[in-house]
C-alpha cells in the first residue's frame, strides 16, 4: 500500500512538531544551566542566555560533591543494570523453555510483585537491609534491585518466540542448559536485552525513593544530592539547579546514541513477526 506524497508530507510536518515539543524542555534546561541568577529568575522567562555562563558547572561542583554523586549513580544504575539483565535473561528461559512444576505460579508471584507500590515495599526492605547492616553501603543500596518481577515478565514473553526446536536441537549436539542461553537464546533474544538494559538503567538513574531511604552521604545519588542542593538554598538559584540537572543527563543521551538504533531494529522485527 503506497502513501500520496501530500499524506507522507502531513505525517512528517505532525511528527516534527510533536518532537519539537517533546525536546523544548530538555533543551530549555540546557539553556537554563547557562543563564546568569537574574535572566533565570528573570519573568517572563529568559529562553536564550545573553551570556553564556559555563561557570554555573564548577559553581554547582565547588557547592556539591558532584563527582561523587555522579560515580554513585554510575556504579548503582550499571551494576543492578546488569544483574537484571543476567538474572531476568536465566529466569525467563527456566520458565519458558524447561519443565519445571508450578512454573505458572512463581511467574504469578514474580509478576504480582509489579502491583506493589515502591513505597510499600521500601519499608520491609530497609528493616532487613538495617539488621543486615547495609545502610548507606552499596550492598544495602544494590542488592535489592539485582532482580526484578518486570525484568522476568518482559523477558519471558518475549522468550515464548523463540522455537522450541533450536533449544531441543542444542541439548541433542550436548549443550549445557548454560551454554544454550549465553550461546545460542541469549543472542536470539538480543533485542529484548538492549531494550531491558535501556529500561532498567533509565529507571536506576532517575530512582529516587530507594537511594533516600537507603543512603545517608557515603552513597547518596545524583537525584537525591541534587534535591538536598536545591533545598539546602536560601533561594533557589534555578540555573545552578539546571546545571546540576544536565549533569545527569549525559550518561541517558549517550545510552540512547549507542543503542537506540538497535532498538528500533528490535521493535521491527517483532513486528514483523
Amino acid at each position: 500500500m503506497r502513501i500520496s506524497r501530500a499524506k507522507a508530507a502531513r505525517a512528517y510536518i505532525w511528527l516534527t512538531l510533536l518532537s519539537m515539543v517533546a525536546l523544548f524542555p530538555v533543551v530549555y534546561v540546557f539553556l537554563l544551566a547557562l543563564q546568569t541568577n537574574a535572566e533565570a529568575a528573570a519573568i517572563p522567562p529568559t529562553v536564550f542566555p545573553a551570556d553564556p555562563q559555563f561557570e554555573n558547572f564548577s559553581t554547582v561542583a565547588s557547592r556539591i560533591p558532584l563527582a561523587k554523586y555522579f560515580s554513585n549513580s554510575l556504579i548503582f544504575a550499571g551494576t543492578t543494570t546488569l544483574a537484571v539483565l543476567v538474572t531476568s535473561l536465566f529466569a525467563s528461559y527456566a520458565t519458558s523453555k524447561l519443565r519445571m512444576p508450578g512454573r505458572d505460579l512463581i511467574i504469578s508471584f514474580f509478576v504480582g510483585g509489579i502491583l506493589i507500590p515502591p513505597a510499600i515495599r521500601a519499608i520491609p526492605l530497609y528493616t532487613l537491609i538495617t539488621r543486615l547492616g547495609w545502610v548507606d553501603t552499596w550492598a544495602g543500596l544494590s542488592m535489592p534491585m539485582m532482580a526484578t518481577g518486570f525484568g522476568l515478565f518482559f523477558m519471558h514473553q518475549y522468550m515464548k518466540s523463540v522455537p522450541a526446536s533450536v533449544v531441543e536441537a542444542a541439548r541433542i549436539d550436548g549443550c549445557s542448559e548454560t551454554r544454550i542461553v549465553v550461546q545460542i537464546v541469549g543472542p536470539l533474544v538480543m533485542p529484548a536485552l538492549i531494550t531491558l538494559l535501556v529500561y532498567n538503567f533509565l529507571f536506576r538513574w532517575n530512582g529516587y525513593l530507594w537511594p533516600l531511604v537507603v543512603t545517608r552521604r557515603a552513597w547518596t545519588t545524583l537525584p537525591v544530592g541534587i534535591s538536598v542542593f536545591k533545598t539546602s538554598e536560601q533561594l533557589i538559584t534555578w540555573n545552578l539547579v539546571a546545571a546540576a540537572a544536565v549533569v545527569t543527563l549525559v550518561p541517558v543521551i549517550a545510552l540512547f546514541a549507542a543503542v537506540g538504533g538497535r532498538i528500533v531494529k528490535g521493535i521491527a522485527m517483532q513486528a514483523s513477526k
